[in-house]
Order: C-alpha cells, then structure tokens, then sequence
C-alpha cells in the first residue's frame, strides 16, 4: 500500500507485503534529473530501475522468487530487464539523467527483507521546470482558457444585471457556477506557475482542489434542476429538492475526488460501491424530472386546447421548445464527461489535455443554459413567469389522458384559434394519478 500527494515532488510511505514496489509514473523530458531519498529504519539494500511505458507493459507481475533475482549482483544472473536506467543502492539515495522524454515509472525492489517498509521521496526537474512534462502545455493553455470562458459568460453577466429586478433563483445558481468556474481557473493558473518554479504546497493547492469539487457539483446540479422544470414549469424549486441534488452530487463528486487522491484496495471498493449507488440515483432524479416537466408541458397545452386557442402559438409552446433543447444539453454534457473520464482513465493523452476537457464541459454546459435561460425583454412577463391569475379555474388532469395526445392531429387543429399576445391563457392544470374518463360531447376523449 502506497501513501501519498500526487505532486512533482512525492514523498511516498511504502507499506506492502511485497518486496516490489512500482511508484506512480511521471512525464520527463530528455535530459531529466531524477533523484530517489530513501528514509528507511533499518539500512537496506535497492534494486531500483526506470521503466517507460512500453516496458511497464511488458513487465511481468513480481513475485518474490522471481523479484528477488533481481537483487543479485552475479554477472551470470539470467534475470534481465530492459530499463534503459537501474542499479543497486546501498546509501539510501538515487539519481540519473533522462536520455529519452516519454513517462517513467520507479520499479524498487528491498532485497534485504521479505517486505517493504519505508519513506521514499521521489524528486523530478525537467531543465528548468518541476512540472511534470504533461502538464508543462498549461502554462500556455490556461490562459486561453480564462479568455474563452471571460468571453462566454460576459453576455450572462451583462444580461443580469440589466434585467436583475426579474432574476429568479435558477439565473443567481447559473451565475454561482459561473464565478466558481471562473475561480478555479485562476487558481489552477497560479498553481501551476508556483509548481513549475517550486517543490512546496501551499493554501492554493488545496484550494484549488476544492473549488474543482465544486465547480462539478454546481454544473451537475444547475443541469439536474434545469432538468426538474426549474424556470420552465415551475418559477421555483422547493429547498428539499435543491438540497437533494445538492447533497448527491456534493457525495458523488467528494467520493470521486478521493478515490482519485488515496491508493487503498478497500477504500477503492467501498468508493466506487458508493459511487456507482450516488450516480444512478442521480440519474433517477434526472430522468424523473425530465419526465413530469414533459407531462406539465402536454398538460399545460391540452388545457389551452380545450379553450379553443391553438397550443403550439401560445407561449407554452416556447417552453416546450426550451425544454427540448435543454434535453440536448443534458446529453451533451453526460457524453462530454463521459469522455472526459475515458481520457483520463486510459492515460492517453497529457494531463494538460484531461484538464482542459473538464473546463470545456463545464464551459459549454454552463454557456448554453445561459443561452437558454436568458433574460428576454420579451419574455419577462410570459416566459419565466407563471401565466398570471385570471377567471380560468385550475383544471385536474388524469395523467392517463396524456399519453394519447396528439397536438398535429386534426382533432385539435380543426376548430382552434392562434393565440395572439393580450389572450388570457388557462393556469397550468395539476396532475392526478386517479382515472378519470374525461368525454366529450361526441364520446372522445381528449
């Protein structure tokens, strides 16, 4: 079992049964200085190479027998290996130069015990650098990132605060998550600029680490409640389901976070049980609300039907029109984590690339529910609003009714009229689970 902070400068305590340890992997450039300090109570003897990532996958898995031949200083000893860098400490310290740049794991073998138990500070330079190679590029791309994303969400924040008198609670969550994207952006900046120059940690790293967390939990929550009809159907949420999605979410993303963060076997189990239990009732939420908004909206339209006024002029139909794009944004945004994921977990690509695409998905994410959730001087009053109070009662639909509803059939564009701006419209009728046979005068049900 291997302890510690995944920075340039690790400081690992290694506690296994094992006598072969392989460290996490670093990237180097050519001409690398690599530096190994071991801190172990009692003097030991350490068979310790360098693998590259085609020989890490060609390397066998170590058993005792076979990795205790590899402590042997016989010129005759048959066990070879192809690291271009390895050799045999007895002083507690290690240090080579880098011929070749790619990404590097120390393999280290106690050849003097039957376990492994010690602190080993493993210290990295690239030329004038302590970044990892792979994340050298963002010094370069996080810049570009603060641009795009200032560029993005200028017009949310402009738009805000020329119509702030009619902001409802889903514009101020939609901003929150833009000022924490914002945040962790100059946070990652200043980290990086620190780590390239410096081998201590300091506030901003942790920082930094919390303010990703919650960028995750403000984009997924923004997309959940947008979801639940929050400024489609509904002006507002009850705090219970904010907190709900709030609570889930924060779990999931800290659970992740962690399991990312601490290499332990059952930690790891018991992490990705919780996390796989968080996401799909996250995706129940999800698919619940996505449900009942659609079944408010076809509600909302067979009312105004059977007032006689054709539904699809009305400005119901632009919330329906709303909420069929936000389905693509939901879509969007899985697929784009879902991707995101995949990078990360395969290793292919450097960190500076996994990193960006996490900023694009909340980005993007964020910008088209700004996109969609604009204020409009137009819509101020009929869009984000509820239809206002008038003389129409608040209608009770049987949800059965709905499945069958057909607003292109001739059954309903035949006596209609187009709604035109003034019209009263009917209230957004409530939905019952109880069956009931609703005829018309003909005998067909609506």
């Amino acid at each position: 079992m291997i302890f510690g902070i995944l920075t340039f400068y690790h400081t690992y305590a290694v506690n296994d049964s094992s006598i072969s340890v392989m460290l996490p992997e670093s990237g180097l450039i050519s001409g690398a200085r690599v530096q190994l300090l071991f801190k172990d109570p009692n003097p030991n003897l350490y068979f310790i190479a360098l693998l590259d990532s085609p020989e890490y996958c060609r390397f066998p898995d170590l058993r005792f027998q076979y990795a205790s031949q590899f402590c042997s200083r016989l010129k005759g000893n048959p066990v070879k290996i192809r690291a271009a860098i390895q050799t045999h400490v007895t002083d507690g310290s290690f240090s080579a130069e880098v011929q070749k740049g790619g990404t590097y794991r120390p393999l280290i073998i106690s050849c003097k015990t039957t376990f492994s138990l010690y602190n080993v500070t493993v210290h990295f330079e690239n030329g004038d650098s302590l970044l990892d190679s792979r994340r050298i590029p963002m010094l370069k791309s996080l810049p570009i990132e603060i641009f795009v994303a200032t560029i993005l969400f200028l017009p949310w924040i402009v738009n805000q605060i020329k119509y702030r008198k009619y902001r409802l609670n889903l514009h101020n969550f939609i901003t929150l998550s833009m000022f924490h994207v914002f945040v962790y952006l100059i946070l990652s900046y200043l980290v990086v600029v620190h780590d390239n120059l410096h081998d201590n940690k300091t506030n901003i790293h942790f920082y930094m680490k919390i303010t990703k967390i919650v960028c995750d939990v403000f984009t997924l929550s923004a997309v959940i409640l947008s979801a639940k009809g929050w400024c489609i159907v509904f002006p507002d949420l009850k705090n219970k389901d904010i907190f709900e999605v709030m609570l889930f979410c924060s779990s999931y993303f800290t659970l992740q976070s962690l399991n990312s963060s601490l290499h332990s076997y059952i930690f790891n189990i018991v992490s990705f049980s919780l996390t796989a239990f968080l996401l799909i009732v996250l995706w129940g939420i999800l698919i619940y609300g996505i449900h009942n908004v659609d079944q408010h909206i076809l509600a909302h339209m067979y009312v105004i039907s059977r007032a006689g006024i054709d539904p699809m002029t009305t400005p119901i139909c632009k919330k329906q029109c709303i909420f069929t794009l936000l389905k693509n944004v939901i879509i969007i945004y899985f697929s784009a984590s879902i991707a995101a994921m995949s990078l990360e977990l395969s290793g292919a690509t450097g960190m500076w690339v996994q990193e960006m695409f996490y900023v694009i998905v909340w980005t993007i994410s964020l910008f088209a529910l700004s996109i969609l959730f604009r204020v409009r001087k137009v819509d101020i009053y009929n869009l984000y609003q509820q239809i206002s109070e008038n003389s129409f009662e608040i209608e009770e639909i049987d949800q059965s009714l709905l499945d069958d509803i057909n607003f292109k059939s001739d059954e309903f564009l035949g006596n209609l009229i187009q709604w035109e701006e003034g019209m009263i419209l009917p209230p957004q009728p409530l939905i019952s689970q109880h069956k009931n046979d609703c005829m018309n005068e003909e005998g067909k049900m609506y």
